[in-house]
């Protein structure tokens, strides 16, 4: 999924609500305002209900920002396939995870390290 240099192309779900367009996706600027609000995936178990809630509204977060909880409702409740829609967001929540320490195969500039112990 990479793209050039430093770039890596991100997984997004667009749809059209009320004639405006939305984006949904993570940056690790958005998951870290989710980790900030108390986030955790792994809550995912003890406390579904709230983390899913958590995983859909900080989708927004890259494109939407300021959306109203009261939207966030409604959108939700008029989203088609809530079960492949969360699949997707967990998907693409780990996808941006993932490119903290993913390679970019196309950069020959990377600084090599090395271990001394």
């Amino acid at each position: 999924m990479k793209m050039g240099k430093n770039k890596v192309k991100m997984n997004r779900i667009s749809f059209s609500y009320k004639e405006r367009d939305y984006i949904l996706e993570y940056t690790r600027a958005s998951i870290r305002r989710m980790e900030a609000q108390g986030f955790r995936i792994d809550d995912v178990e003890g406390a579904p209900l709230s983390t899913l809630e958590a995983l859909f509204e900080g989708a927004f977060y890259a494109n939407h920002k300021s959306i109203r909880p009261a939207l966030l409702e409604e959108i939700h409740g008029e989203l088609s396939d809530k079960e492949g829609l969360y699949a997707k967001l967990f998907e693409m929540y780990a996808e941006t995870v993932n490119t903290l320490v993913m390679d970019d195969e196309e950069d020959s500039g990377n600084i090599k390290w090395e271990t001394a112990w």
